[in-house]
């Protein structure tokens, strides 16, 4: 058993979508790269360059480590560890609801907590941040990106509001 519980379930990673995904990504990052230069070269330095880069790398990271392990979700008897996605780590009675939306493209679970800040607490100080910020800004909930597990959001949701419907009763 670990702190988060003892494993019940793994949902594999959709290869197929995150080559897609990180392919897209590389694509897009380079074109505005690119067109950034070409645009104003005199304004672009090695500074843009290496923040666009490091930026790209923390937001794909988690691309890299799912493909890598395999493993997009483990559900666990005490929650849900997402290796891919805003949280790491939620409990089940952390979960409000749960339902799902959508978020450049891809299908996403989005989840009202009960205590949003107990669970931002387990997340680095500057992902803690990046999350506050954009709730803030957006008034967004946060996304587990289901679109990258076999089965999808559909499926990803069904277990999910098995196990919360479980412990409301």
């Amino acid at each position: 058993m670990s702190d988060y519980g003892n494993v019940e379930m793994v949902i594999r990673t959709e290869r197929k979508v995150v080559v897609f995904r990180l392919m897209l990504s590389a694509t897009i990052m380079g074109a505005l790269s690119i067109w950034l230069y070409l645009k104003v070269p005199e304004e672009y330095s090695p500074w843009a360059v290496g923040f666009v880069a490091v930026m790209w790398l923390y937001v794909v990271r988690p691309l890299f480590r799912i493909f890598a392990t395999g493993t997009a979700f483990t559900l666990t008897d005490r929650g849900l560890l997402a290796h891919v996605g805003d949280i790491d780590f939620v409990a089940w009675g952390e979960i409000e609801k749960a339902y799902i939306g959508s978020y450049g493209g891809a299908g996403v679970i989005k989840l009202d907590l009960r205590d949003i800040g107990t669970v931002l607490a387990r997340l680095s100080v500057f992902r803690r941040a990046l999350l506050r910020w954009y709730i803030k800004l957006y008034g967004e909930k946060p996304n587990l990106y289901a679109s990258f597990g076999e089965g999808g959001a559909e499926r990803l949701l069904q277990l999910i509001r098995q196990r919360i419907d479980v412990r409301k009763k």
